[in-house]
């Protein structure tokens, strides 16, 4: 990134969007990529914190977990926030770091592979 794109106003204003890390509370349940986020859920219309950018269940963790883009969100992390459904649920999310697995790089870095 360019000098005069990180000066920009939008770039580190307070209240971008950041890219977090979530894992739904029900370990199962799936969120659909572009689900909004809420930290109010109910009858519309409701403040929208941001959305879902990608999601998958993982069978290693045992969980269903993914990225967002959230309003504040490294500020946030540990914050349950909700995704209204098109069926009508809602589910319940939790903010957490975006490196799911290995966080220290012990894989990547081959620590205990030639012990």
């Amino acid at each position: 990134m360019g000098k005069r794109s990180l000066q920009r106003p939008v770039t580190g204003g307070a209240g971008r969007a950041q890219l977090v890390g979530f894992r739904s509370n029900d370990p199962r349940l799936v969120v659909p990529e572009g689900a909004a986020l809420t930290s109010a859920p109910g009858a519309p219309p409701m403040p929208i914190d941001g959305h879902v950018s990608s999601s998958r269940y993982s069978p290693t963790l045992e969980c269903a977990l993914g990225l967002a883009l959230v309003r504040n969100g490294r500020a946030r992390l540990g914050e349950v926030l909700h995704a209204p459904l098109l069926d009508g649920r809602v589910a319940a999310v939790t903010l957490v770091d975006p490196v799911h697995y290995d966080p220290q790089g012990a894989r990547r870095d081959g620590a205990g592979a030639h012990d």
